[in-house]
């Protein structure tokens, strides 16, 4: 009840009303699903009698897109068909898209509808299977005879879930099995089997521990680093919007992304990186309330521990104290124990990171993301990421275990062993191009030094044309006296070049390749050199050369010295890789499943690789540059292969895979090759997409080529089917373009696909088989230009030189829209056009251009009333002629959880309702369930300068709700979550 109003008997008929009605609401979406079904039987090749039992197992709401993902599977007899998992994306009313996994003349093909074996039993055949230890079983709870938990005796390390289920063995077979799952003692393994219910055999099995298994051999040519320095490349400065709290000073000394690695850049101090969206209490809170529960490494999107003993135990975490300071000292000169809490903070800061960033392209918690606490926004909560760093139970590797939605993951991090006994080592000390050099010592001459030599470089000069190639004597003798000289490689030996700076006083030589690739160890016979020289590749060392000759003095160090183990925890690309498994397996097919990736064409691998590519991105790279994984893991320069066949590239001459590649088993690895060969595709995709619209470094809710892309994926995981081939992946992400984007890339994102094979024509075949894929390169009849006319059009579509078009100020009282216009001519106005779905625009305002012609103008406007949660914003570039072009689209995220207040929160009975900064409009309140689905209105209106009432909730359902709050035109203006308990 509002107690700002007499209360009526009407008022307490429309809460019964609403209480009744609320359940049919949230079946609409199901009622469309069976209407549709019933329409389609035809088409999706299935009896009524097949469809009569569909039991929906998920749904959620994609914000990006509009869409609602329905994932559903069928029943027989009152079991679920576990493997046949379709979806439907729902929107307007309408089914958009319909991934098709329905089975057919399914009660006909079904071996028994009784078990010959209780659930104890079929673990113990399936135990004997898989050669694990047995002991005595005992039944933990007994929801029915059909659906029991068992104790894990000696099998497992967590209690055994056990239910009867169908399985598809082929389209002939159906059998009744128990489907149940086993983490392994040693946690190498955490299977998801379904094992014959009559006969004991296992039928399925899945691993959802994945892991990097490396198919490249670690030894390497390559020097490793293992110096840190103190200042490198910081994270892109983010809106202050964005953060948690605006006053939040938590801090961390992390590899801040985008660098991937220490070889990449050095650590930075990131201060306050909480995203107020998708962690809006801060990385250490658990309970929804202000203030962290915790000062160390652990919160509610992930607990960060020490497992060097390999037990899964509770390990130590890194404290910050109160003030939350994790600014930890680091020195890699040492065995990875000696900076076990600089690595855990490390760890800890990236998994949080890939909480908070992928949240935004629809990583939520209706979708099935890794919370302790959902904050009742949807999902199951209660499974933050276990992450265990410098963890001794492997070596070499990376894994992660994703169970479904409501069971915590868990990743394990291990270290790499060393590249060799002593290593080689050239570090610039200071400039921009601090960091290690990987250098490749010459045959001949003094071996590097055992204490470190650290000199000022300077370039040789021997006066003639190629005047750095000391192959003949050099005219400033006196500037290499006691230095390091740098010298190119040129027509001469590489003995007389060092002999030469030797001649000159040089205490030591680096020679820089003239060309591309990695150095070579340097040859020659020996008369009697005393110095060391190295050689380094062209890409490290002509920045040094440029850098000297105009005018900065740079320092760096020789040396030799021992290494030791690398920490897998400091590459950040790894910690990704393994993060995107959990992200790609709760999307695909719904977070009630993790077992659709199971089958032997799907592409996991290859999305996990795509996730830290995407993130690590700096500006400046180049879509042909050499992008290796696990580089540094492995010993390997950042210009090296890294783990894959190939490393990855735009340019073929580097990365020629195509989809025929896939059907190489002894060049291709299942599923890490087939994975690397989708990748390839997608990380054409991408570039294509940031030629086309530019890259943003804002990696939340920048605008760029890259953003689009990492939302397009995103969304297309939600849209393919269960146990996806590349041309259902293509498909997919097509599908997504037109949800996201109109399709307006439909031209791009084809030529892309057929360039590496996956064309109109190109045959799947089977999912299950990763060698009965036929490759075409054919587009669609409609697309007759190239990918470079697809970019050219889309990017060129305005009719002058509109260099930036983005959001300066946001907030939900006011949002601020500029762009910078170069070459203004013959424009008329800018009509500023606002949606809620990027789809469907309507023009808000107007602003008139400047005058006729002229240069570098910027405009500015200002929407005063804008939306809450997703607004996208375009311009209408009018000519004075009335002809019109359009911009890119550009979009901002709001949350209006700072303009009201409700308490107490959870409520049993009564909240109140205090309203901040919107108390000038008279406000219309309805209540939402948690999809965002209307629940019928109070029908009150509060009116302008009340800043508080009570709302009586008595007769509302446990659950969570959002309090939704309407100017009186309509426009959104105030949203609160609120618990009814």
């Amino acid at each position: 009840m509002f107690q700002a109003s007499p209360l009526t008997k009407q008022f307490y008929l429309f809460v019964i009303l609403l209480l009744c009605c609320h359940q049919t609401i949230g079946q609409t979406n199901e009622y469309i699903l069976e209407e549709y079904l019933t329409e389609h039987t035809a088409q999706l090749n299935v009896l009524p009698k097949d469809i009569e039992h569909i039991h929906v197992l998920s749904e959620q709401f994609s914000v990006p897109s509009g869409l609602t993902h329905l994932y559903f599977t069928q029943y027989i007899h009152g079991y679920p068909l576990i493997n046949c998992i379709s979806n439907a994306a729902i929107k307007n009313g309408q089914v958009q898209f319909f991934a098709n996994q329905l089975g057919s003349n399914i009660h006909q093909r079904i071996n028994t509808q009784e078990p010959a074996l209780t659930a104890s039993e079929a673990l113990f055949h399936a135990a004997e299977e898989l050669d694990l230890a047995s002991g005595p079983i005992q039944v933990i709870s007994e929801e029915s005879p059909t659906q029991v938990k068992l104790s894990p005796s000696a099998i497992s390390q967590l209690d055994i879930p056990c239910r009867l289920v169908y399985y598809q063995i082929d389209e002939q077979t159906i059998r009744l099995t128990w489907d149940l799952s086993i983490l392994s003692l040693e946690n190498d393994h955490w299977w998801s089997l379904r094992v014959d219910a009559i006969t004991g055999q296992i039928l399925d099995k899945t691993d959802w521990m994945q892991s990097c298994s490396f198919d490249h051999s670690t030894d390497s040519e390559w020097s490793a680093d293992h110096q840190c320095a103190s200042s490198g490349f910081s994270f892109p400065k983010q809106s202050a919007h964005q953060f948690a709290t605006s006053f939040a000073t938590d801090q961390y000394n992390v590899y801040a992304l985008p660098t991937e690695s220490p070889n990449h850049g050095n650590r930075s101090l990131v201060i306050g990186p909480a995203d107020a969206l998708a962690s809006p209490h801060g990385w250490h809170d658990t309970d929804g309330s202000s203030g962290p529960e915790f000062t160390n490494t652990q919160g509610n999107n992930v607990i960060a521990q020490d497992d060097a003993n390999g037990n899964n135990g509770n390990g130590s975490l890194t404290d910050g104290g109160v003030s939350l300071d994790f600014n930890i000292p680091l020195n890699l000169n040492q065995a990875p124990a000696g900076y076990q809490d600089a690595s855990i903070v490390n760890l800890f800061y990236m998994n949080n990171m890939m909480h908070d960033v992928w949240y935004h392209y629809g990583f939520d918690e209706a979708s099935g993301n890794f919370q302790e606490n959902n904050y009742g926004r949807g999902g199951a909560g209660s499974d933050r990421v276990n992450a265990d760093a410098q963890d001794g139970s492997g070596l070499n590797n990376a894994n992660f275990g994703t169970p479904p939605d409501g069971g915590n993951p868990r990743m394990q991090m291990f270290l790499w062993s060393a590249p060799a006994a002593n290593v080689d080592l050239l570090a610039v000390n200071n400039s921009s191009l601090a960091g290690i050099k990987f250098a490749e010592p010459a045959a001949f001459g003094a071996a590097m030094p055992n204490t470190a030599l650290t000199r000022d470089l300077v370039v040789y000069d021997d006066g003639t044309p190629d005047n750095e190639d000391a192959c003949t004597n050099s005219i400033n003798a006196t500037a290499l006296n006691g230095k390091i000289v740098l010298i190119r490689r040129g027509s001469c030996t590489f003995v007389s070049k060092v002999a030469n700076a030797e001649a000159a006083g040089a205490d030591a030589v680096i020679v820089v390749n003239n060309v591309a690739g990695s150095p070579i160890t340097m040859g020659g016979t020996d008369p009697g050199i005393g110095i060391p020289a190295v050689m380094v590749s062209q890409d490290e060392g002509e920045p040094l050369i440029t850098a000297v000759l105009g005018g900065q003095t740079i320092s760096a160090t020789l040396h030799d010295k021992p290494t030791y183990q690398l920490d897998g925890d400091f590459d950040n690309g790894i910690i990704a890789h393994e993060y995107g498994h959990g992200i790609s397996n709760r999307l695909t097919g719904g977070r009630t499943t993790s077992n659709c990736l199971s089958n032997d064409e799907q592409m996991g691998e290859g999305w996990s690789d795509w996730f830290g590519l995407i993130l690590t991105i700096e500006p400046g790279d180049l879509p042909t540059d050499i992008r290796g994984i696990g580089t540094y893991a492995i010993g390997q320069p950042t210009s090296g292969d890294g783990i894959r066949p190939q490393p990855y590239s735009t340019d073929p001459t580097i990365n020629n895979v195509t989809y025929a590649s896939t059907n190489n088993t002894g060049a291709i690895s299942m599923p890490h090759g087939i994975g690397f060969v989708w990748c390839s595709m997608l990380w054409d995709l991408t570039w294509a997409f940031i030629d086309t619209y530019g890259y943003d470094p804002d990696i939340y809710t920048g605008t760029g080529g890259n953003n689009m892309v990492m939302e397009l994926i995103m969304e297309a995981m939600k849209l393919q089917p269960c146990n996806p081939g590349f041309v259902d992946g293509r498909d997919a992400i097509l599908n997504a373009d037109q949800a996201l984007n109109n399709g307006n890339n439909f031209c791009l994102i084809w030529n892309v696909f057929a360039a590496r094979g996956v064309g109109l024509s190109a045959s799947q075949g089977s999912t299950n088989s990763r060698t009965d894929q036929s490759e075409a390169f054919d587009l669609p009849a409609s697309i007759t230009t190239p990918l470079s006319v697809c970019i050219s059009s889309l990017s060129t579509s305005l009719p002058l030189e509109l260099t930036n078009f983005y959001i300066e100020d946001a907030s939900l009282a006011r949002l601020d829209l500029s762009w910078y216009v170069e070459m203004e001519q013959s424009i008329h106005s800018y009509i500023i056009e606002r949606s809620s779905d990027g789809i469907l625009f309507s023009p808000i305002g107007q602003v008139m251009s400047s005058d006729n012609f002229s240069a570098n103008k910027s405009y500015t406007y200002t929407d005063h009333n804008p939306m809450p949660r997703q607004s996208y914003y375009r311009l209408k570039v009018q000519e004075d002629d009335a002809s019109y072009t359009y911009s890119k689209t550009i979009s901002q995220w709001l949350t209006p959880r700072d303009l009201v207040s409700v308490f107490p929160n959870p409520s049993r009975d009564r909240l109140v309702v205090t309203i901040h900064g919107a108390e000038d409009q008279e406000i219309r309140f309805q209540i939402l369930d948690i999809m965002g689905r209307e629940i019928p209105e109070f029908n009150f209106i509060n009116p302008k300068g009340q800043k508080q009432f009570e709302m009586d909730i008595q007769r509302l359902s446990s659950g969570h709700y959002v309090l939704n709050g309407q100017s009186t035109n309509g426009q959104t203006i105030i949203r609160k979550t609120f618990t009814k308990i």
